[in-house]
């Protein structure tokens, strides 16, 4: 009987309650992805394509913040690299700017522009497998 061993690399979205962050203060309502975290987590695993230098990292916890802001019109404008793994900003960039209109941010009923903060935090995990020939 052989052993055979290998090494299988899955990326993990980490996810929290909280996926982005608004900083208007003053806003009655934040701004928010259309129907939220789990639409939110939905659309991340149908277009966020783990770049191969980063897919090729061993158990690495990744993570890049990207700001922009919420036009009255959820429209998202100004996306800007704020910190974190440079390896994953081209996608991260790329992914944001493929969602939907937000929901805007609102003071007293009115619709107002609003600044968020979009952490993209991925870890690779190795598992071995051992296989029996």
């Amino acid at each position: 009987m052989k052993t055979k061993d290998t090494n299988a690399v899955n990326l993990c979205l980490l996810s929290g309650l909280l996926l982005w962050l608004c900083h208007n203060k003053q806003c009655d309502k934040q701004a928010m992805f259309p129907g939220g975290d789990p639409a939110f987590l939905e659309f991340l695993k149908a277009n966020f394509k783990i770049p191969k230098k980063a897919a090729s990292m061993l158990n690495a916890d990744l993570k890049v913040t990207i700001g922009f802001i919420v036009e009255k019109d959820g429209a998202i404008t100004n996306l800007h690299y704020v910190s974190g793994d440079k390896i994953l900003l081209d996608e991260a960039m790329r992914a944001t700017l493929l969602m939907p209109p937000w929901i805007p941010g609102e003071v007293d009923g009115a619709r107002v522009r609003a600044y968020c903060t979009l952490p993209y935090t991925f870890r690779t995990v190795v598992r071995s497998v051992t296989i029996y020939l």
